[in-house]
């Protein structure tokens, strides 16, 4: 049988997620936790979902809306503490081009993608359906 004792201290070691301050070009702050694996994977296959349509690359908008909805599973309060929901997407819509850009290039950092990794991926799916 399992050493319990291990096992939680175990689950509860793995559980732990990275969170970071992001300051704001309008002077504010919010907080970003790393995202865990799964969401990781449903933002993947939605980006592959999204670029087996025969296009050759994501449209702005379709880009867009995946990064918020990777933005409502990163966002948190200084204790982890999750704060957004699902809904809370659209709600975003009135975000300034500024503070989205900031969002999401601190959100990709924290998640271990680069933007020089994403556009080198553009220019490969560019090349690859060519």
């Amino acid at each position: 049988m399992a050493n319990d004792t291990a096992r939680s201290a175990f689950l509860a070691a793995i559980s732990k997620r990275k969170i970071e301050k992001c300051d704001l070009p309008n002077g504010t702050a919010v907080y970003l936790q790393e995202p865990v694996t799964g969401t990781v994977i449903r933002y993947r296959e939605k980006v592959q979902a999204l670029q087996s349509t025969g296009k050759k690359e994501l449209t702005d908008e379709a880009a867009v809306q995946l990064a918020k909805e990777l933005l409502v599973d990163m966002a948190c309060d200084q204790d982890g503490n999750t704060i957004l929901e699902p809904g809370d997407v659209e709600a975003m819509a009135g975000m300034s081009m500024e503070t989205f850009k900031a969002l999401f290039a601190h959100a990709l950092r924290l998640a271990g993608v680069s933007l020089k990794a994403i556009e080198e991926a553009k220019e490969s799916l560019k090349k690859a359906k060519a």
